[in-house]
């Protein structure tokens, strides 16, 4: 065991569970606690993110992405792994892709869909590669010390393919040079797919915050009002 633990390991690839979204009690999967990866997140993914609610950054898959990089121990290496792809697009991931994007220099990402939650006309028996509810991807993230410069390359198949579709899809390209990889530039918020989003909605008035949401002082008999401006 002790010398697994010191091995230089370059290359980790698996298929993490990704079970956050646990309904069933008697499911018996709920996500365990490593206290120390479970810091790391705290104080990478978790710390930087934007985002209000960030229990989702808890789950199993996104752990293992957490440790795998660690345990490059910053060296060059691979991290491969078969997941949940929630982390591409939704809000509560900003940071995680923020930290994935500085920790490695090439990152492709082979998004499978198959979410059914966010696409109720699918279904999970017919358009998921797994069968599961939520969307799937192959993310491969290379740390190479001789990339020149940090790239990001995704390629999503036909959202409406069925589960055979896309099978037969990952058995003709066979590997990455096979699929037709579209360049990707993170934006300042840490979006990767920015395709409809308005450059200019920072610029727009902000009408609610954090800070003004815990400001007692503009709390008036449980209703808001407006703090006077001083004069003078």
């Amino acid at each position: 065991m002790k010398h697994e633990q010191s091995a230089d390991i370059t290359v980790i690839i698996g298929n993490p569970p990704y079970n956050v979204g646990q309904q069933n009690e008697n499911d018996n999967n709920k996500n365990r606690r490593y206290d120390f990866i479970d810091k790391r997140i705290k104080a990478t993914y978790a710390r930087d993110s934007k985002a209000t609610l960030n229990t989702k950054l808890y789950d199993a898959y996104v752990k293992f992405f957490r440790w795998a990089t660690d345990r490059l121990h910053g060296r060059d290496g691979i991290v491969c792994f078969v997941s949940n792809n929630s982390f591409i697009d939704q809000i509560a991931f900003d940071s995680m892709r923020k930290h994935i994007f500085n920790d490695f220099t090439m990152i492709y990402h082979l998004d499978l869909h198959g979410n059914v939650r966010k696409n109720p006309k699918l279904s999970g028996t017919t358009h998921n590669v797994f069968g599961i509810q939520v969307g799937v991807g192959i993310t491969i993230a290379i740390r190479n010390a001789n990339h020149e410069s940090k790239q990001l390359q995704y390629h999503r198949v036909n959202e409406n393919w069925t589960r055979l579709e896309k099978c037969n899809y990952l058995s003709q390209v066979m590997t990455i040079t096979g699929v037709d990889w579209k360049i990707l530039k993170p934006d300042d918020n840490n979006n990767w797919i920015t395709e409809g989003m308005r450059a200019d909605f920072d610029t727009f008035l902000q009408i609610g915050s954090k800070s003004a949401k815990s400001d007692k002082s503009i709390i008036s008999d449980g209703k808001y009002s407006v703090n006077p401006i001083p004069v003078g």
